[in-house]
């Protein structure tokens, strides 16, 4: 039995991850998604703590206790999981011996949760089997209020059930469930023990599940072929990203910025510095949905006009207040008028210049407003610091940035300046310019070439074409990733959280 409570959180208190909340785990956090956690400590004032049940991976863990025993682990949060050099492990059970019950805490009636060294010792006396455990790496918490708050945004669902039916679930995915689907079972099962079938048949097929089967296909699966892109860069590529050099999102097929960074996938970014501390870039492809406003004077009639060009989304560090946009060029006409200055020194890059000089380049007619490119933030990689998530370097060589070539860039250029201000009406326009100026840009690279890929299989039951689809389901990948790039787009640049129905289409 299973039925839906009234917000109430309590230890044993299972909860559903919500799908009718506005924004969703697609774009981050996808393993919360559709997610079945069980609340195992909770205290309103403090802290809650629960682990989610329906993460099932094919990671194991050694036991340095008894020989030859591995033990099968699932993903059980995002808090000291796998990766985290102490990983939190909580076992389940529903052992009934003295010993277990003793060294193990009851969360509901027939469950309890012990250590891995207390699990590891039982078996070891005798007194269990590895079978006898779920083993979970990691956890998830909220802080005082937190929970509370999260149930009132129609972000979860509260469930009280019973032993039998969460110790069913767990037998089931320790033995039979395939870490790619994601532990979707589990969550529809329950919905519909709670009278929710038609919302979760009618949320079956989203977006946000095949973002959630993407990355569990990545982090959860050993059976799937090796995901690093095949670079199509030089080995010394580094020394050719100097500044002013372009680069444009990879062109493989499984893009590297499906589960985070969607704003990199098919972006064109210009790069401005680089020293021992740090690459500084700006993406040129992302319009913003506002422009900036320039007064100029005609000259020849003496009248002061408005013109306004698209203020473009440059990158997550936001410029000091004192800082003027960045301008850009590309206009062999400018360049012999010196309008600015050639980013890295070559003449023949794209030349960065001021408000100033380009009030002045349009009141002598030298140019017009849309022959620039208006860039508000920076994108900034660090250097040196070994805590930071991405590494421009190594991004540069595994093939995740590819170098645009010279002879490509005033393609590139021509078809970025068709963009307009973002609105809802052009979203998919824009997107469209901004994907055929990074097609401008591919020069030699193969663009979802089938040879640009190192086809092998980890483990059984591969098959050469799952690569390119999202696991058990006809979406392509390939077409998952620009309907990501198009909900990053909505959901940052315009502020819409829902699209509709038409990334299905």
């Amino acid at each position: 039995w299973a039925y839906e409570t009234s917000g109430i959180v309590e230890q044993g208190t299972v909860i559903l991850g919500g799908v009718e909340h506005k924004i969703g785990f697609g774009l981050q956090q996808q393993y919360y998604h559709k997610a079945t956690i069980l609340v195992i400590e909770h205290d309103e004032a403090h802290f809650t703590k629960g682990i989610i049940l329906n993460r099932p991976s094919d990671e194991f863990i050694t036991d340095d206790l008894n020989d030859g025993v591995k033990w099968r682990v699932s993903f059980g949060g995002d808090v000291q999981n796998f990766d985290s050099d102490e990983p939190d492990i909580v076992c389940l059970h529903s052992l009934k011996s003295p010993e277990a019950t003793k060294s193990s805490v009851e969360i509901v009636k027939n469950i309890k949760w012990t250590s891995f060294d207390v699990a590891k010792t039982l078996v070891n006396v005798g007194l269990a089997k590895p079978s006898d455990f779920s083993v979970f790496a990691g956890y998830v918490g909220w802080g005082p209020g937190e929970l509370t708050s999260e149930i009132h945004d129609n972000a979860w669902y509260m469930v009280a059930t019973d032993s039998n039916t969460l110790l069913k679930e767990l037998a089931r995915q320790n033995t039979a469930a395939d870490p790619r689907e994601a532990g979707l079972e589990t969550w529809e099962y329950i919905m519909k023990m709670i009278g929710r079938e038609v919302t979760a048949r009618t949320s079956v097929g989203t977006f946000d599940d095949y973002m959630l089967k993407e990355w569990a296909r990545k982090y959860l699966s050993q059976r799937t072929m090796n995901d690093t892109a095949k670079s199509v860069n030089s080995a010394d590529s580094r020394k050719k990203c100097v500044p002013g050099t372009l680069l444009r999102g990879s062109s493989v097929r499984r893009s590297p910025f499906l589960l985070s960074n969607q704003e990199f996938h098919k972006s064109l970014v210009l790069i401005l510095s680089d020293d021992e501390d740090a690459t500084i870039g700006v993406m040129l492809n992302h319009p913003a949905a506002k422009g900036l406003q320039m007064e100029v004077k005609d000259t020849r009639m003496n009248i002061n006009y408005v013109l306004t060009a698209p203020l473009r989304v440059g990158g997550d560090y936001v410029l000091e207040e004192s800082e003027s946009p960045i301008w850009l060029h590309n206009s062999p006409k400018l360049r012999g008028a010196q309008v600015g200055t050639p980013i890295g020194g070559c003449w023949e890059h794209i030349w960065q210049c001021t408000y100033e000089e380009v009030a002045v380049a349009l009141t002598d007619n030298l140019a017009k407003l849309d022959e620039f490119l208006v860039i508000s933030g920076i994108t900034l990689w660090p250097k040196g610091d070994i805590d930071a998530e991405e590494n421009f370097g190594e991004m540069l060589e595994d093939g995740s940035f590819e170098i645009v070539p010279p002879s490509c860039v005033e393609s590139v250029w021509n078809s970025l300046l068709k963009q307009r201000v973002l609105t809802e009406r052009n979203i998919q326009q824009n997107i469209d310019y901004g994907i055929e100026a990074w097609s401008a840009g591919e020069g030699d690279s193969l663009e979802n070439d089938d040879d640009n890929f190192d086809i092998h299989s980890i483990g059984m039951g591969y098959e050469e074409e799952e690569d390119s689809f999202v696991f058990n389901t006809d979406v392509k990948v390939a077409k998952l990733s620009d309907d990501a790039l198009r909900v990053w787009v909505s959901s940052c640049l315009l502020g819409i959280a829902d699209l509709g129905d038409d990334l299905n289409e």
